[in-house]
This record gives C-alpha cells, sequence and structure tokens, in this order.
C-alpha cells in the first residue's frame, strides 16, 4: 500500500511540472531579444515591423550600448537610405546611431539648465562607454557611404530627419573630424545641403534657440546647440579646401543675412555663432578673404555695429546713438568678434591688404572703429580690439591716416551711475594721443582711480600701436606733430575748451615729473590714484615713433624750443649768458632725477615708488637711445654737456641697489654715442653736483642752481677730463674700456636681454606680470576670490616697460653696440668741410636703390618705346608703299587727265568756233529779207558737210537756238570735268606733301630716340632738302 502512494505522489510531482512547464514560456535573455529584432529589422518586408524593431533598438541602446553596437550597427547602416521614404523610422534610425557614437564626455561637455554646483567625480565617467563611443564611430566611418547619406538627408524637408542627420554629423565629427571633412569632400551633394540648412525657417534647426516641450522630448541632451550653425564651424576649421567650397556656395551672404535678421550685435548668440562661422572661412585663408571683399561684403560690417550706412561725411558728426550704448555681455562678445574680422582682412602684407583698407575706409569701418576706441561709451575691452584693429588698417595707408589726421571726435568721460560727460570736441589724433597717455576715461574710474590695472594698460599700449601705425610712411602727420611741439600755457586737463593739439599734450607729458594722478573733476570725491609713472612710460613711446620716421624728425625734435626754468637768486659770470634747454638735455636731467628719487624711496623704504622712478627712469632712456641711434647730430648735442656721460656711468658701474634694465639702457645709450659720435662740436660748460657721498654727478648748468665747484665732491679721475674737456670718442674710449671694463658693459646688456619684463613682450601686447607672479597664481586668485576686491587686485599686477618696437629696435642693434666699443676710436675721422653720418649714408644709399630702381623703370620705358617705334617704323613703311603706289597710279591718271583735258580744249575750241559761227548766222539770218529766195541757195555749207536750211525759215530758227542751248550745256560740263580733274590733281599733291613732312618728323622723332636711320632715308631726306631748295 505504502509503495502504490509513494509511487502516485512521485507520478502526480512528474505530471504538474512537465504541465506547468507546458503552460510557462521559457525566459528570453537580452542578446537573443537584440538578434531577433536585428534579424526583423534586416529581413522583414513590412515597414511597420522594421519601424517597431528600430524604435525597441532604440530604448535598448541606452542600457545595452555595447551589445546593440556590436549587433545591429552594420544592419542599421544598411537601412540608414530608408530614412528618406520612412520619416518616423529614419528618426528611430538616427536616434540609434547617435547614442551609439555619442561620448560620454559629450553628457558632460554641454551646458545644463541647472548644472550640479560639484562636479561629479572622476569615476562616474564611464571609460568603457568613451571607447565604444569611438569604437562605434570607426565602424560607421569605415566607408563613406553613411555620411555620403547623411549630408544627403540634409536636403530633406522632415525636420526629424534633418534635425537627426544634423546631430548625427556632429557627433560624428567631434570624434573624427578629418575623417569626416575628407568624406564630405567627396559627397555627390557637396556641401550645398549643409549650405542650404541656412535657409531653414526653424530656428531650432538653424540656430538652435530653445525647444518648446513636444520636440525637446526628441533631443538626446537638455539643450539642443546650434546644430547648423556648430556643425558649419565644425566642418570647416582647419580645411582651407572645405572653407573655399562653403564660401563659394554663398555661406558669406547667408551668415551675414542672419546677423542682419537678428539684430547685429545686439542678435544674441546666434549672431556670435555666424560671426565666428565668417571668422573660420576668413582665417589663413587668402582667397576667401578676396572673395570676401569681390562680393561687396565689408560694406555690411558697419551697420552690424550699429554704425550708419551709408557714412557721415568726415564733417558730420556720428549720430550719439551709436557713442553711448547699453553694453551686456552677449553684445560685448559679439562687437569684439565683428572687429576681429577687421583684423583678419589686414593680416596681410600685399596688394591685398591695401585694397581691403581701401574698402574698409570706403565703408566706414574706419571712422565707425576710431569713433568706438576714443568716442563711445564701450566697455574697455572691446576699445582695446578697435584701436589694436586701427593699427593695420592706418599702417601704410594715406587715406587712412589722412581721415585720422583731419576728423575730430567728441569724447565722453564717465559721470557716475548711467550719467556721461561730454568733453570739447577734438581732433581725432589728440584724442589718440590723451587715451595713450591717460588712459580710457570711464574704465579708469569705474576701477576707482587704478591706473595700473591690467586692462586699462591694454588699452593705452593699444593707443600707442595706432600711433605708430600713423607715423609710418606719413611725413605728413609727422611734420604736423613736430609743428605742434610746443609748451602748453597752463596745465592740459580733458576739460579744456579748447583742447591742446596733439603735440603739445605729447611733449608737456613727455617733460612732467611723474606724480600722483588724481581723478577727472566731474568724479570729485573719489579717491586720488597712486602714484605712477604710466603717463610718462607711454609719452615716451609715443615720442620714440615719431623719432623713429628718420633724422628729419629727430632734427626737427632737437629744434623744440623749451621755456627757461625759474632763475634763482645766485649771481652768474657776466659773460654767460642765459638759454634754453635743449630737449634731449632735459630729458637727460629727468634720469638723473629719477635715479636720485629712486635711491632717496628705497632708502625710506617705499619700493614701490622706487619701481615707479626706475620705470620712469627706463623710458627716458628708451627715448634717448632712439633718437641717438644712427645721428650724429643728435649724440653731439648729447655729449655737449660733459655731465650727461656721467649720468649713464653711474648707473652702469653701480653694483648693487640698482634695476638691471636701467643698467642695460644706460649701458647702450654709452655705446651708441661711441659709435656714432662722427660730428664734432663745442662742449658747452658743465659742472658736477653730488647727491649721494661718494657718487658725483655731472648735470647742465641751466637746470639746477648748482653750488661752486669747489664745495663738490671730486669725481673720480677718470672723469675729471670731463669736467673741461669735450667728450668725444677719444675720451669715451678709455671709460668703456677701463673704467666700466667691455665684459661688464657686455653683462649690463646681456642681463636687460634676459630680463622677463623683456622677453614677455610680444607684438600684440606690451603688458607683462609683475615679478613673483606668473600665470597660473593670476587664475587662481580671480577663480578663487571671495569678492570683487581681490579679482581687481589680480588684474593690477599688470605692468608695461616696452613696447614691441623697442624691443624690436634693440635685438636687431645690441649686437652691433657690443661690437662697437672695441673698435679704435680713431677709425672713423671727421673730413673737413663735410659730416660724415651714417644717416647721410643711409639717406644716399636709399638714393642710389631708388635711383637704380627708376633707372631700371626708365629702362623697361625705354625698351616699351623702342618697340612701339619699330612697329610704328614698319607701319609707315607699309603706308609709304602703299602711299607711292597710289602717287604713282595717280600719275598715270593725271597723265591721262592730261590728255583728256587737251582734247577736251581742242573740243570746247571747236564748240566755242561753232556757237560763234551760228551765233553770227543767227544775226543774218534775223535781219535778212524773208522774201529772198535765193538766200537759201547760196547759204553756206554747214560743219561735216551738210546743207544748212534758209534762215528764213521757222523751223531752221528754232533748231539753231536749240543747238545753241546743248552746246552751252555741254560746255559747261566739260568746264565743271576739268575743275573737278584739277582739284582732284591738287588734293593729290597736298596729301603727297602731308606724306613728306609726316616722314621726316618720324625720322626725327627716331633720331631723337636713338634709333638707327639707314643711310638711304638720311640721303634721300638730304635731296629732298635740296629739291625744297
Amino acid at each position: 500500500m505504502d509503495f502504490l502512494t509513494s509511487t502516485y505522489s512521485q507520478l502526480r510531482q512528474t505530471a504538474q511540472s512537465q504541465l506547468s512547464s507546458a503552460l510557462t514560456p521559457p525566459s528570453q535573455s537580452l542578446q537573443s531579444t537584440i538578434d531577433k529584432l536585428t534579424d526583423r529589422l534586416l529581413q522583414s518586408s513590412d515597414i511597420a515591423d522594421r519601424r517597431a524593431s528600430l524604435l525597441a533598438l532604440k530604448g535598448l541602446s541606452r542600457d545595452a550600448k555595447r551589445e546593440v553596437g556590436e549587433t545591429a550597427l552594420m544592419a542599421l547602416l544598411g537601412r540608414l537610405e530608408e530614412a528618406e521614404v520612412d520619416p518616423e523610422g529614419g528618426k528611430a534610425l538616427l536616434e540609434t546611431l547617435l547614442v551609439l557614437c555619442e561620448r560620454d564626455d559629450d553628457l558632460h561637455s554641454h551646458p545644463h539648465p541647472h548644472p550640479h554646483p560639484y562636479p561629479p567625480p572622476p569615476n562616474a565617467r564611464g571609460k568603457g562607454r568613451e571607447d565604444l563611443g569611438l569604437r562605434h564611430t570607426d565602424v560607421v566611418l569605415q566607408s563613406p557611404e553613411p555620411v555620403h547619406t547623411l549630408v544627403h538627408l540634409l536636403g530633406q524637408s522632415n525636420f526629424y530627419v534633418r534635425f537627426g542627420a544634423l546631430q548625427l554629423l556632429g557627433v560624428l565629427l567631434q570624434n573624427r573630424a578629418v575623417v569626416v571633412q575628407g568624406y564630405v569632400l567627396t559627397s555627390p551633394m557637396g556641401v550645398g545641403s549643409l549650405v542650404g540648412v541656412l535657409q531653414e525657417r526653424r530656428e531650432i534647426i538653424r540656430n538652435g534657440t530653445p525647444t518648446p516641450l513636444g520636440v525637446a522630448l526628441l533631443l538626446p541632451r537638455a539643450h539642443a546647440p546650434a546644430e547648423a550653425l556648430l556643425l558649419l564651424q565644425n566642418l570647416i576649421n582647419s580645411n582651407a579646401d572645405l572653407q573655399k567650397i562653403v564660401a563659394f556656395e554663398g555661406a558669406f551672404e547667408r551668415l551675414l543675412d542672419i546677423a542682419q535678421q537678428e539684430g547685429g550685435m545686439e542678435g544674441g548668440v546666434v549672431v556670435q555663432d555666424c560671426l565666428t562661422a565668417i571668422e573660420l572661412l576668413l582665417k589663413f585663408n587668402v582667397s576667401n578673404q578676396n572673395y570676401f571683399r569681390e562680393t561687396s561684403n565689408i560694406p555690411r560690417l558697419p551697420p552690424l555695429l550699429l554704425f550708419p550706412s551709408p557714412p557721415p561725411p568726415p564733417t558730420a558728426p556720428s549720430p550719439q546713438s551709436f557713442a553711448l550704448q547699453f553694453w551686456d555681455t552677449q553684445k560685448l562678445a559679439n562687437a569684439i568678434l565683428l572687429v576681429r574680422l577687421v583684423l583678419l582682412l589686414l593680416g596681410g602684407a600685399g596688394q591685398g591688404k591695401e585694397q581691403n583698407q581701401l574698402a574698409l575706409l570706403a565703408s566706414g569701418m574706419t571712422r565707425a572703429l576710431l569713433e568706438l576706441g576714443l568716442a563711445s561709451n564701450a566697455p574697455t575691452s572691446l576699445k582695446i580690439h578697435a584701436l589694436k584693429a586701427l593699427s593695420p588698417l592706418l599702417a601704410n595707408s594715406k587715406p587712412n591716416q589722412e581721415l585720422l589726421g583731419s576728423l575730430s571726435l567728441t569724447p565722453y568721460a564717465w559721470a557716475g551711475g548711467d550719467e556721461w560727460d561730454r568733453l570739447p570736441q577734438q581732433a581725432s589724433l589728440a584724442a589718440l594721443v590723451r587715451t595713450a597717455l591717460s588712459g580710457d576715461q570711464g574704465a579708469a574710474v569705474l576701477v576707482g582711480g587704478v591706473e595700473a590695472a591690467r586692462e586699462g594698460l591694454e588699452c593705452r599700449a593699444a593707443a600707442v600701436g595706432a600711433f605708430d601705425s600713423f607715423c609710418q610712411s606719413n611725413p605728413a602727420g609727422i611734420h604736423l606733430l613736430l609743428e605742434e611741439l610746443v609748451f602748453p600755457p597752463s596745465e592740459p586737463s580733458p576739460f579744456t575748451d579748447p583742447p591742446l593739439p596733439a603735440g603739445s599734450l605729447l611733449l608737456h607729458t613727455l617733460t612732467a615729473l611723474p606724480e600722483p594722478e588724481r581723478a577727472p573733476q566731474s568724479l570729485n570725491g573719489l579717491p586720488p590714484a597712486r602714484f605712477n609713472t604710466y603717463p610718462t612710460v607711454f609719452a615716451c613711446h609715443l615720442f620714440a615713433h615719431v623719432l623713429r620716421s628718420g633724422e628729419g624728425a629727430k632734427a626737427a625734435a632737437r629744434g623744440v624750443t623749451l621755456p627757461l626754468p625759474p632763475q634763482a637768486q645766485q649771481p652768474e659770470p657776466e659773460d654767460e649768458a642765459d638759454h634754453p634747454p635743449t630737449l634731449i638735455q632735459l630729458l637727460t636731467g629727468n634720469v638723473n632725477l629719477a635715479l636720485r628719487e629712486h635711491t632717496r624711496a628705497r632708502e625710506e623704504g617705499r619700493e614701490r615708488e622706487a619701481r615707479e622712478w626706475e620705470r620712469a627712469a627706463c623710458a627716458w632712456l628708451g627715448v634717448l637711445c632712439v633718437w641717438c641711434w644712427e645721428s650724429a647730430g643728435s649724440v653731439r648735442e648729447f655729449l655737449e654737456e660733459g655731465g650727461n656721460v656721467q649720468v649713464l656711468v653711474q648707473p652702469i658701474t653701480q653694483p648693487s641697489g640698482i634695476d638691471p634694465l636701467v643698467q642695460g639702457l644706460a649701458a647702450f645709450l654709452l655705446g651708441t654715442c661711441y659709435e656714432y659720435d662722427t660730428d664734432p662740436g663745442e662742449v658747452t660748460r658743465c659742472v658736477f653736483f653730488s647727491f649721494l657721498p661718494g657718487l658725483p654727478f655731472l648735470f647742465p648748468s641751466p637746470f639746477l642752481l648748482l653750488p661752486p665747484l669747489s664745495l663738490l665732491a671730486s669725481p673720480p679721475p677718470s672723469l675729471q677730463m670731463l669736467a673741461a674737456n669735450p667728450a668725444h670718442r677719444a675720451t669715451l674710449h678709455p671709460i668703456l674700456l677701463k673704467h666700466i671694463g667691455a665684459d661688464q658693459f657686455v653683462n649690463r646688456m646681456t642681463r636687460l636681454r634676459e630680463d622677463d619684463r623683456f622677453k614677455q613682450v610680444t607684438p600684440d601686447s606690451g603688458v607683462v606680470l609683475s615679478p613673483g607672479q606668473d600665470l597660473h597664481q593670476q587664475v587662481q586668485v580671480q577663480v578663487q576670490g571671495q569678492g570683487q576686491e581681490q579679482g581687481r587686485e589680480a588684474e593690477e599686477e599688470g605692468e608695461v616697460w616696452f613696447d614691441w618696437a623697442f624691443v624690436e629696435f634693440w635685438k636687431n642693434t645690441y649686437f652691433s653696440v657690443q661690437r662697437a666699443i672695441t673698435s679704435d676710436p680713431n677709425a672713423v675721422k671727421p673730413i673737413s668741410g663735410e659730416t660724415q653720418t651714417l644717416a647721410l649714408i643711409s639717406s644716399l644709399q636709399g638714393t642710389i636703390q631708388s635711383q637704380a630702381q627708376d633707372l631700371e623703370t626708365m629702362q623697361r620705358k625705354l625698351d616699351a618705346l623702342h618697340r612701339e617705334r619699330e612697329e610704328e617704323r614698319e607701319a609707315l613703311g607699309s603706308e609709304l608703299d602703299r602711299l607711292g603706289a597710289h602717287v604713282a597710279e595717280m600719275g598715270e591718271e593725271l597723265q591721262l587727265a592730261a590728255g583728256r583735258e587737251r582734247s577736251l580744249d581742242l573740243r570746247v575750241g571747236e564748240r566755242e568756233r561753232e556757237v560763234e559761227r551760228l551765233r553770227a548766222e543767227l544775226v543774218e539770218a534775223a535781219f535778212a529779207p524773208t522774201s529772198a529766195p535765193a538766200a537759201a541757195s547760196v547759204s553756206p555749207p554747214a560743219r561735216g558737210g551738210s546743207q544748212v536750211s534758209a534762215v528764213s525759215s521757222p523751223g531752221t530758227e528754232t533748231e539753231l537756238k536749240a543747238r545753241l542751248a546743248e552746246l552751252d550745256r555741254e560746255l559747261k560740263a566739260a568746264q565743271a570735268k576739268l575743275k573737278e580733274q584739277e582739284e582732284q590733281v591738287e588734293d593729290a599733291f597736298v596729301a603727297l606733301d602731308e606724306l613728306s613732312q609726316k616722314r621726316k618728323r618720324d625720322k626725327g622723332r627716331m633720331r631723337q630716340a636713338g634709333l638707327v636711320v639707314s643711310e638711304d632715308e638720311e640721303d634721300e631726306d638730304k635731296d629732298e632738302g635740296e629739291e625744297d631748295e
């Protein structure tokens, strides 16, 4: 019984398990599901079935990216072309491929509308997923067909297909840009489809503006980027071939249309994307730059800056709405991009740059940049870019330089809040000089009057660069500046009306001693700015650019008249008359005073003030170096005061407590004086002046009232001869080699070259970091600062010592100065009656080169004239042959005409005789009786043997009259024909005479041109002359 019960239980359990297994379906794995979906995608002929498979694969791709990619990626690529037929399925297909090719880094690189305050931990990013995105991208790009299909889909009208193709192409470009660019170049559709997307009216496709909820659901990211514009930027980046194709497809016009439709620089991020794309098309692509100019796109740039188009005439003021605007961050970014386009168009150095300069001038962009940089309330960063764009725009461009020299502006100064004070109208050149000397009137106040802010220094350095471009190849502008170098009657101010000219403002700042700068008059109550010497530094930079224009400018600057300083109550010798100091002497005296004040400030613990005095000394020494270089007259004027040499020797020989920059500049100036002291002259009286024990100085007597010579510290023996004897090469040579030493001299200049303040100066910026602060520290302070003051202090660490023009001048000349000090002082001797200067030699070399070029040009013109004369000679020869044949023909016709004339004369004579006879017969018939019958029988026989009828017959009389009239007509016709032939003969003789005269004149011109005339022709001319006689 138990056996049966146990057996029944076992059978029952087995049956139940079999039944449950039969009723329960088998479990399905993820891989098997993907395999089945892939099979349905490949084999199913029903569009709905394939669409369902695509939607299922799309859902699985996010969580099973590896499995879907390994199994279904090729099947998905095979169905890519069906996206055009089935838009809904194509949408799912493109989104699936987008998920498979997307890298994990992309999910963190795009901005999120609500970013988390803390970044995700490093291990949160799956490295495997990043590798999967690149791996799937490589599979997609194994052949060019997928990329060609995507480019083709860009031309579809369906929104989902077009937008998905844009997104997928963008991801592929981010992962493998070079490969995709190569495939696009070989695409049958080319880039026309992509450029055509720019005409899309739906902004989500063209601009990537924020999307509505229904569209946002289809996007794999929270924010849709500017798909078409960003894709265009990535596609043309660093690919010149694609840049040219895109440009010739009309991308410039369409991008500018979009920017104009969006409101110019007020158009938000869309305008920024358009301008960035234009910048990529123009960058390093001369062909596109020429195409941009030739398609008249340059005149469309000023209206984007909201400048009037067409521009107002130079005599009319610009609208106040352009000068005073409200600026936000996006508008500022758009304006800076627009100004950078101008810099790209002026980056060349050939004829294309000249044409772009003229095109920008005609479009009004030159004036727009002048107004924007010198007479507006634009942020300082935008003014920096505007002034930097003016530098290449003005360089060697006479029309643009004339506009800067003649235009008048109305600057504005910040008065607090949203109020701006209108400054007096002034010349644009004066406004440019004032900006370089005093900085931006608004920005200097907005930072609390701190002149050393890095942004303010950048603005002033950019103004110096624009001034340098104004001085290049502009003798008229230099002459105008030199004429304005007159001391102002009063202290200059931004509110002075009328404002000072540029030359007076420059001269005043150049010679004035630095002092604490205060806020403008309209901003009373603000604390004064700290003590700094930047006005002096930038004045020296400006004046150095004027001096670099040539020896003429240096000579004119030496003739500047300076006012006499107040005289002290001390008797002077009667034989010593007061004379005004020269500008070179005044600048040297300022160097001496700066070194004295530097020593005093260091002793009193005012390190910052000591550093500022060193900066001023470097600026004045730099101007003197440029002034004396290749200018024997300037060197002689410098050496006329023997104390000037001591001013240079003292810092060179000082072992410590002096800036290496001052030592290097002093050594360079002393070596320059030794090298170019080739014009001896008289040396004025100079005395010693000592402001420190053991450190005697020589100082020009017109500047300071000095104690008697006996009360001063005695100078070193090696320098005592400078007090009474002229300073020239023979006296400078022992000072250089013995008192200073050649090794120490070279070492001083080498230390300057290796100084970071010298090496950090670049062509783009002369603002360098302060010693002890690197760029990493500056960025750290700005990022981790806990307030606005810390960020401001980080900006204040920038400083200016030199500009790029002086650095380049130094690098090109310092080695020749180092070699010059070892040369024999008697190697170059002055020749009596002549001034042997390098400037004259350079001028003569330039004249010779110019004459050689002129000679070559004249030779080319002479060759062209010779060829022209040969051609003309051949033409005259053929014409002479033709005329000779014509004359021979006319001679024959003349002989025939003469024969016809003789025969005609005979016929006329016969006709006249016959007419007379007939008249006589007619008279006789009229008086004879009508009844005489015998008259008819005795009438004489007619001509030709015919008998004449009786005159008494009425018919006979009528016939005679008719005959007489006919003969008259024949006579008149013969006479007219004879007269016509005579006129033809006369015309022929006149033409022959004119031809002979023309031939003589041509021969004379040929002899004057040096051409060879054959002897036969000369003999013929002589024979013709003898015949004429």
